[in-house]
């Protein structure tokens, strides 16, 4: 099926492209795409390990309390880090945190800081001291990690989106007929694809959630 995408980037620019999906290679994260919210287990989630000044240990927390961690891999999945040596689960805090000679990445506040006026958009921090790091590609990818863990289900309080079928009568039947459909991003650069690996040309090619989505629509 062909979709004609329109994303259009409300702070940058407006883009039209058509996309021809019967070349693509489907993502198998979108085959196995689930909501978060209905699974004990989360899958690759992103945490950038920052040493916060005068800090005597470096941890981050994750969405929900871990109740076990099945993997802690770099963000292009060619590393996979041992537990026990780079990283330890604090099952009382909840935190993953990093011993001193683990080779996980570990940041501070200088290295996603920089002077004012020095970058093609002022990105400025809320303390008014210096900019935030400007990234459009795997700038924030390659100082991160992904993990995959299990959690109590009942964690996330936040009641989830309706499916509004009575709102969307001639795009339900289009899909089911497997007819071409018309989609429209609002966004920012995110709605381009800005900042997913696939954008970036770099490991794992992870499309942009807009292409992931007209995925599940051709797979459903």
């Amino acid at each position: 099926m062909k979709t004609l995408m329109r994303c259009c980037l409300a702070m940058f620019c407006s883009a039209v492209l058509a996309a021809d999906t019967s070349s693509w290679t489907t993502s198998k994260d979108a085959r196995d795409a689930k909501p978060f919210w209905k699974s004990k287990t989360m899958f690759g989630e992103s945490v950038l390990f920052l040493k916060e000044p005068g800090a005597e240990e470096v941890s981050a927390s994750l969405l929900f309390t871990p109740t076990k961690i099945l993997s802690v891999k770099s963000s292009s999945g060619d590393t996979t880090y041992t537990e026990g040596k780079d990283y330890f689960l604090n099952r009382a805090a909840g935190t993953l945190v990093i011993p001193p000679d683990s080779t996980i990445p570990v940041k501070t506040e200088a290295d996603v800081t920089r002077a004012d006026g020095t970058q093609m958009f002022r990105l400025t921090r809320r303390s008014g001291k210096g900019e935030i790091l400007f990234g459009g590609l795997h700038e924030y990818q390659d100082m991160q990690v992904v993990v995959t863990y299990t959690h109590r289900k009942n964690e996330w309080k936040v009641p989830p989106g309706q499916f509004a079928a009575k709102d969307l009568p001639r795009t339900l039947k289009k899909l089911k007929e497997h007819k071409p459909v018309s989609m429209v991003l609002f966004g920012d650069s995110i709605s381009t694809g800005c900042n997913a690996s696939k954008w970036a040309n770099t490991a794992p090619f992870q499309p942009f959630y807009a292409d992931l989505l007209v995925q599940q629509l051709e797979i459903a």
